[in-house]
């Protein structure tokens, strides 16, 4: 069995608290657990595999990668209901190596046919980036000059301080002019990739990535984009690579938010 945190391991659909400190055996607290037929309900849930806890989730929902574990039974039933287990506390036992993660990624790519090989590879770049393993400004805005450069914007490129001012300069900025600016940062070629996407039978996956909604998960948003554009454009004109190349890099290298903060201007925050 396995359960899904998210990285700083709080639950990835209700967020709330921290669960604990990420030490190893853990049992979780004994919580009530409803034993009745209802998929969804009251308990611990957990998934027999990590694919499963992606379709659920998605992979991201925070904006950062999820964080599986395997666990095992304790004392109490596991509830079985549909595809989703639940118990009144479960033991997690480890957390998932990588080489697990995208093994999993591998089964749960399936349903892309023969593209279930270059879609494993780019969900696991998305899933190592979004994690910022590095610390580089250089870097960053070498990434993003070259994400503007791919989507032919004449850009400034600014850093803020923190995520606060960056979203006080959003919300004072023109709501009209601000969601222009970020559909010209998408860009309507992309937009019209999408109406590609919409015709392959994976919109399910779709749905499981779209599950971001906070300011801080943006960058879901933007893998979500940049993974729409990759696998509808091997059946258009236009480049796979056009919401991917450079903001990937940016965020590998530690960039924690990146939005039209101006009337043509990138801003970004980097990871604290």
């Amino acid at each position: 069995m396995y359960k899904l945190f998210t990285h700083d391991l709080r639950s990835p659909i209700q967020f709330g608290p921290v669960i604990w400190d990420g030490s190893l055996p853990f049992t979780l607290p004994t919580v009530n657990c409803d034993t009745s037929e209802r998929e969804c309900a009251a308990g611990w849930n957990a998934v027999q595999s990590i694919e499963q806890g992606f379709s659920i989730c998605g992979m991201w929902p925070t904006g950062r990668p999820i964080r599986p574990f395997r666990v095992e039974k304790n004392d109490y039933e596991i509830i079985a209901r549909g595809n989703k287990l639940r118990s009144a506390s479960l033991t997690v036992v480890e957390e998932c190596s990588d080489v697990m993660i995208q093994q999993a990624l591998h089964r749960f790519s399936a349903r892309f046919v023969d593209k279930q090989e270059e879609m494993t590879t780019e969900q696991w770049c998305w899933f190592e980036s979004l994690r910022r393993p590095k610390r580089d400004i250089e870097a960053i805005e070498a990434g993003l000059r070259e994400a503007l450069k791919i989507r032919k914007l004449n850009w400034v490129i600014k850093q803020y301080p923190n995520a606060r001012d960056m979203w006080d300069r959003w919300n004072t900025w023109d709501r009209w002019n601000a969601w222009n600016a970020r559909d010209t940062w998408d860009t309507w070629d992309a937009r019209n990739v999408r109406d590609a996407w919409d015709t392959w039978d994976a919109w399910n996956v779709r749905d499981a990535w779209n599950a971001w909604a906070a300011w801080d998960a943006w960058a879901a948003r933007d893998a979500w984009d940049g993974l729409t554009v990759y696998f509808a454009a091997q059946w258009t004109k236009q480049d796979p690579q056009l919401l991917t190349a450079g903001i990937r890099d940016a965020y590998y290298n530690g960039a924690e938010i990146i939005i039209p903060t101006g009337s043509n201007e990138l801003g970004y925050t980097i990871r604290a």
